[in-house]
């Protein structure tokens, strides 16, 4: 089976075709497609193609631009909201309410969750005990009734 060449590349035969090609590569091509039958038919396809689109776009410039501008910009005009009734429809809209009900809810988790609960009443000594060395005293909490030993011990050596 016989390796096509470069020559038989459909973007060189496309190039030739819209004399894109230098003047060496444009003349191997040109000897390339007249010994090639299948690239022959590929500019030929492509001639066709050429024509045909040719002749489509020259049927779709011969309409009145100004009448085209003209009703795309009264389209445009008619679709157009007020800046108050954008800002109704976002503020109503789903996409708005869905993602700030999730935040605020979010957000009365964590505070609820992770409020510290601070010092919220005064606690009550219950005993104090002071000693020569040492001193306990024995606090509780009102609310939730805890309880806390406090020991401090003081050391006075004396030679």
């Amino acid at each position: 089976m016989k390796k096509p060449s470069r020559n038989c590349d459909p973007v060189m035969v496309s190039s030739f075709l819209d004399k894109e090609l230098d003047p060496a590569d444009d003349a191997s091509i040109d000897r390339h497609i007249n010994s090639c039958p299948s690239c022959k038919k590929m500019l030929d396809d492509l001639k066709a193609l050429s024509r045909q689109v040719r002749t489509h776009i020259t049927g779709i410039c011969d309409t009145d631009h100004a009448s085209i501008e003209k009703s795309l910009l009264e389209a445009i005009c008619k679709k157009k909201t007020p800046f108050g009734e954008r800002i109704k429809a976002a503020v109503l809209s789903k996409k708005v309410w869905i993602p700030a009900t999730a935040v605020a809810s979010l957000l009365l988790v964590f505070f609820t969750v992770f409020q510290s609960p601070g010092v919220t009443e005064p606690s009550a000594i219950i005993a104090s005990l002071s000693g020569d060395v040492s001193s306990v005293v024995i606090i509780e909490t009102s609310r939730t009734r805890q309880t806390i030993l406090w020991f401090n011990e003081e050391f006075n050596l004396k030679d």
